[in-house]
């Protein structure tokens, strides 16, 4: 009898954790595809989103792979736009990079953005990795995700500039591995302080 009822109080307590847990993820949303500087409001309406929490109990993050990427683009043009008054104002070509940025969710499903901004030659971003759900193989690879946006954003600033086969972006990209919370909030706020610092960046190429 005793060990019936233990059995029923711990199969009643791993239930309740599991639910805490489900709700836990449910009430804290990650933040989806934030561009933290650029545009008019009507340029990037669908970049502002919502300023989200990325914080969750018991998160792995080197397992999820929370990854800080930068792109350049070829030989370093300023292509994307201006910087005004510690600004980026997002020209057309600028706006269809970020519209690419921003669908990606819909190409890789597992796929989650964080933060991002958008500068004159070169691009900051935060990408997440969870861990597939069961039902799924494999979550999509980093080389996937900036492979296809590379080649999608490519196509669609050639079409605005009236060119073809002209390379958009460097064929490398830096990656860096985001392990924690703390390196996290120190890549939103590089990415977040990146157009007020322009004038001292080494990719501004006023100060090469």
């Amino acid at each position: 009898m005793l060990e019936t009822q233990r059995i029923k109080s711990q199969t009643k307590r791993k239930s309740q954790t599991k639910r805490k847990s489900q709700r836990a993820r449910q009430a804290v949303p990650l933040q989806r595809g934030r561009q933290v500087s650029g545009g008019t409001q009507d340029e990037l309406r669908s970049a502002k989103g919502h300023r989200y929490s990325i914080r969750l109990p018991d998160y792995d993050y080197a397992a999820a792979g929370v990854i800080f990427v930068t792109i350049c683009t070829h030989q370093r043009e300023s292509i994307f736009g201006i910087i005004s008054e510690e600004t980026m104002v997002t020209n057309s070509v600028g706006n269809a990079v970020c519209s690419t940025w921003l669908d990606l969710p819909g190409r890789f499903p597992n796929l989650i953005l964080d933060a991002f901004v958008i500068m004159p030659n070169h691009f900051h971003g935060v990408l997440v990795f969870p861990e597939p759900p069961t039902n799924q193989i494999s979550s999509p690879t980093l080389g996937h995700v900036l492979r296809a946006f590379k080649s999608l954003s490519a196509v669609a600033s050639n079409r605005l500039l009236d060119r073809t086969g002209t390379p958009l972006w460097q064929r490398n990209y830096y990656e860096h591995i985001v392990r924690n919370e703390a390196i996290l909030g120190k890549a939103r706020r590089y990415i977040g302080d990146n157009p007020k610092n322009w004038h001292r960046d080494a990719d501004n190429p006023a100060i090469a």
